[in-house]
């Protein structure tokens, strides 16, 4: 990952192959709890790939969290998962436009936003998976033997719970 100039300022421009990752595998452990994640991404190729996320292991089964890109189907996609079981959410984004994305779990519901609307709110039990481990480690882009999504990314933040819509639509 790098960063290369953007408008009025730089973003990081992950590719195929480059990501970077913090090994700081106590912080961002969610649970069950609620978190959002809210970033300005821009897509260079409609090539699937991983955005961001805390995971650990090789499967999407194992216990984490990531927002990736679908670029078979068009579509950003929200995974949480608990080592047994996944859960997904996907919003359809088709154009290499900036776009503000926020991602939001809160108890059983998980809401992605794109553009301060709301792309798809879902509930039910499976989105309130312990997604928790103690050999998680934080990615932008490439998680493991997955490749980066072809993009830019900006103002990128996790937070340790649910923001509201009124946050969303502020920004």
């Amino acid at each position: 990952a790098r960063f290369v100039e953007s408008g009025d300022g730089m973003a990081l421009k992950i590719d195929r192959q480059g990501f970077g990752k913090c090994a700081a595998q106590k912080a961002m452990l969610f649970g069950t709890g609620p978190f959002s994640v809210e970033l300005w991404l821009k897509l260079d190729a409609f090539n699937s790939g991983t955005v961001i996320g805390k995971k650990f292991g090789q499967t999407d089964l194992d216990p984490g969290w990531a927002l990736s890109y679908d670029g078979q189907k068009y579509e950003l996609v929200l995974a949480l998962a608990d080592g047994e079981q996944m859960s997904q959410v996907r919003a359809p984004l088709r154009d290499s436009g900036w776009h503000h994305v926020v991602a939001v779990r809160d108890g059983e519901r998980v809401t992605l936003y794109i553009d301060g609307q709301v792309a798809v709110d879902r509930s039910g039990p499976t989105y309130a998976l312990d997604i928790s481990s103690d050999r998680q480690f934080f990615h932008l882009g490439k998680l493991f033997h997955k490749y980066s999504a072809e993009a830019m990314l900006d103002d990128a933040v996790v937070y340790d719970g649910a923001v509201t819509a009124e946050h969303v639509a502020s920004q």
